[in-house]
């Protein structure tokens, strides 16, 4: 699964030698040392590898367009593979990076955290970056108030279209971030520019340069470069504070489009081996040639000839149709986001809409409840019992909202007070629990929708079974 792709202007004083150095440079001082390549030490060569099964470099050049090709790979002990891919262009200075996620066969599929790649760091901060249209590409955000609003203004008014989308954080009404500004930036340097309000009190004046355009009040914009991309608005749901939900949408967004983008075959991993291949079959068939032109002198010499590079050809032919069906599949992945991204009249049976969720398989389990409800009432040998039936049996119902909902009246059953353990139980299923007085406020997931009260003593036995359905029937 794709995760991360961009493709970035570097300087010309970028060169094969300075390029590599700075590979060593990110190899040698990742964070983690179980994430370095202890014998990485490149001097020049066009195909070799570093590292172990678990976790290897590979480094292949291919001379004819000036490009040298690197995979990093690590496979973790529960099966997931991470594979990072740089490809440099010499020629044209441009940097294409992505980053899969992939799975053995029998491995615990974990929910693991996207990280955008911390090469990407290090080309900013040795200004080894090219700016996008005056604008430097940063991991930081650029803050906007009533001296440079007209940088937002000609985002709106597409006066300016930047290479990489904008996204626009505005400031709540309490006049803070509605999402954490440092870390949006880090998570999406390299494919977009985060613009950042810096005080809610230029809201006049923003409006008025931006003719009330502008999102505000912790809302937030995104400007996309492709104009059949229309511009999204997200609100801000929070009360005060970040509202990390949309924060992952946000990023979620850009992600999709910068993953939806088409890259040509030497700008991946496998299109650059595959070029590197038929390269080597064309010297194949060259030598062969040569031989033949020499058959008259040595007949005998050339059937030996002859039999030797058929099987190097034969054994080429195959690794470049591997290498084909690769990349077509990668190129079917990209398509099916381009499709998604573009509205193409061809869905599955559901597209995923823009809540975020709450807990893993949350959305898909709110779906299937309510078709396992209408499978309830519907006469067993009916067409749409068969539909919905299948539908349950394929798509690994857990009744996980049920489950949850029984924790919910088990806790507040006979309600007197809230326990340490209670508290922590509810802190478990995602609620945000403040003290109001003599309430409790309990919002869930931090989601300003949905929020109610609870009495620090329950002065009847009836009030912790009304707020066990009220939170059932609002927030499950």
């Amino acid at each position: 699964m794709q995760l991360f792709s961009t493709v970035l202007n570097l300087t010309e004083s970028v060169d094969a030698v300075r390029f590599m150095d700075l590979v060593k440079e990110w190899n040698d001082t990742q964070v983690f040392e179980e994430n370095r390549i202890a014998d990485f030490a490149y001097h020049g060569e066009d195909d070799i590898m570093f590292g172990n099964e678990n976790l290897w470099m590979s480094v292949r050049r291919y001379n004819p367009e000036n490009i040298i090709a690197i995979r990093y790979e690590k496979a973790q002990d529960e099966g997931t593979i991470w594979d990072t891919d740089y490809v440099m262009n010499f020629n044209t200075h441009k940097l294409a990076i992505r980053l899969e996620r992939s799975y053995h066969e029998d491995s615990l599929r974990t929910d693991a955290k996207f990280s955008a790649p911390y090469f990407i760091s290090l080309l900013i901060q040795k200004g080894y970056l090219k700016d996008d249209h005056g604008l430097d590409i940063s991991d930081k955000p650029h803050f906007i108030d009533e001296g440079n609003g007209s940088l937002l203004r000609d985002v709106i008014s597409r006066t300016t279209v930047y290479r990489l989308p904008v996204i626009y954080v505005s400031r709540t009404y309490y006049d803070e971030d509605p999402v954490d500004l440092v870390r949006t930036a880090r998570q999406l340097k390299g494919i977009a520019h985060v613009f950042a309000q810096t005080s809610v009190f230029s809201n006049n004046a923003l409006r008025n340069i931006c003719d009330s355009q502008n999102a505000y009040y912790g809302a937030i914009d995104i400007f996309f470069p492709n104009q059949e991309t229309e511009t999204v608005r997200y609100l801000y749901h929070g009360e005060k504070g970040e509202d990390l939900n949309l924060r992952n949408r946000v990023i979620r967004k850009v992600l999709e489009y910068s993953g939806a983008k088409l890259l040509s075959p030497l700008e991946t991993w496998y299109g650059v081996n595959r070029a590197i291949l038929m390269e080597k079959m064309d010297e194949q068939k060259r030598l062969l040639q040569a031989k033949e032109s020499e058959r008259l002198d040595a007949l005998n010499e050339m059937e030996d000839v002859y039999s030797t590079f058929g099987r190097d050809l034969e054994k080429l032919r195959k690794q470049v149709e591997e290498l084909s069906v690769i990349a077509a599949n990668r190129e079917y992945e990209n398509e099916k986001l381009r499709e998604k991204l573009s509205s193409v009249q061809t869905h599955p049976v559901l597209l995923s809409g823009e809540e975020e969720e709450f807990f893993a398989d949350e959305i898909r389990e709110m779906v299937l409840d309510a078709l396992s409800e209408k499978l309830a009432n519907l006469p067993p040998d009916s067409r749409r019992a068969h539909v919905l039936k299948d539908l349950i049996e394929h798509n690994g119902y857990q009744e996980i909202h049920k489950k949850r909902a029984s924790e919910i009246k088990t806790m507040f059953k006979d309600y007197k007070n809230m326990s340490a353990v209670m508290r922590q139980e509810l802190i478990n299923l995602g609620f945000v629990i403040s003290e109001e007085g003599k309430h409790y406020r309990l919002c869930y997931n931090g989601d300003a929708r949905y929020k109610t009260t609870v009495a620090k003593s329950g002065s009847d036995y009836r009030e912790g079974r009304n707020i066990a359905a009220l939170i059932i029937r609002m927030m499950f």
